[in-house]
């Protein structure tokens, strides 16, 4: 997939260092002119919506900057985040008290 400028976004999904969990895959579209948005998305059912599929914002891709955005909203972008940081499900930082991140290591 092109953007508007012309750059080919679908090399932004192999910077990632993860893989889509099984189940899920992600899709990118251009935010703005030198900004690029990833979806993490999957085809369940859902009832409310009466419809097939859903997606949620992962992760923004600043393209001039050549870094990765954690999102604030799915029309916000937010800090930038290191790409170790980042999970498969989202790249939003953990905010973890001190035990809390004593038992996550």
């Amino acid at each position: 997939m092109k953007s508007q400028s012309n750059l080919d976004l679908t090399s932004i999904l192999t910077e990632l260092p993860f893989r889509a969990p099984e189940g899920y895959w992600y899709e990118i579209e251009e935010f703005k002119r030198n900004m690029a948005a990833i979806w993490l998305c999957n085809d369940r059912y859902w009832l409310f919506k009466n419809e097939k599929g859903h997606r949620t914002i992962h992760s923004f891709y600043d393209m001039k900057k050549k870094q990765w955005l954690a999102p604030i909203n799915a029309k916000k972008p937010g800090n930038p985040v290191k790409p170790e940081d980042m999970r498969p499900w989202t790249s939003m930082p953990l905010n973890l008290n001190p035990l809390a991140r004593l038992l996550a290591d």
